[in-house]
């Protein structure tokens, strides 16, 4: 007599990816390349509000928030650091999720016994620059929330064009665009939202880039 599969079996059978049942070196270069892209935009993104803070404690934090919304560099400042925190924060959690699969995949059967010696290192490298990028996102969140959060409910300030703040260039620079225009190169829209460029050299097109790109440094707004 010959068994037959129910239907339900058959179907998940036919849709499932053989890598996801059986994953190899090529799963493991995807997912290392993935999370060192990722990696790239959290250290970007976390330079970009690190310095902002740093500003900000330079200046009246000590004084409260009513000193905090005094200055319109203030209020600039507040409005960014609200910006390239969330930002932050959702690189930090994608992150996160590529570190779970990475490990998953290192724990693989299939993989298990091919695995080199440098495979391994890489991977805890890229491992524990995640975990720091954990720890470092909740400090920043545990400093905005108790110096900062409390002169934003005051004055709610809003982004406007602003130049970054200067320090050790690293891996890409995380500004902002605003105004519905473009962030060149690239034509990224200017929405608002955090872009991270792969060179210190952007401008903002209002229609398309036939702007000109200057030298920009991380936390700069950009806009018409």
């Amino acid at each position: 007599m010959v068994m037959k599969l129910p239907l339900l079996a058959l179907l998940l059978a036919s849709s499932l990816d053989p890598a996801l049942l059986a994953p190899g070196p090529q799963e493991l270069r995807a997912q290392v390349a993935t999370l060192r892209r990722h990696l790239g935009e959290a250290d970007a993104i976390g330079r970009a509000e690190a310095r902002i803070h740093n500003q900000l404690a330079q200046g009246p934090v000590a004084e409260g928030s009513a000193a905090l919304c005094a200055s319109e560099e203030s209020r600039s400042l507040l409005a960014r650091s609200t910006a390239f925190g969330s930002a932050y924060r959702d690189r930090v959690q994608t992150v996160r999720a590529d570190a779970v699969r990475l490990r998953r995949l290192v724990a693989e059967p299939t993989l298990q016994p091919i695995l080199r010696r440098e495979q391994r290192e890489q991977a805890d490298a890229l491992l524990a620059r995640v975990d720091d990028h954990v720890r470092r996102y909740r400090e920043m969140a545990a400093w905005q929330a108790r110096f900062l959060q409390p002169a934003i409910q005051r004055c709610k300030p809003a982004l406007a064009a602003a130049p970054g703040i200067p320090g050790e260039r690293g891996e890409g620079t995380a500004v902002i665009g605003i105004g519905g225009g473009k962030v060149c190169p690239g034509g990224v829209p200017a929405d608002g939202t955090v872009v991270v460029l792969p060179e210190p050299r952007a401008c903002y097109g209002e229609r398309d880039c036939s702007c000109a790109p200057m030298p920009v440094t991380a936390g700069a707004v950009l806009g018409p």
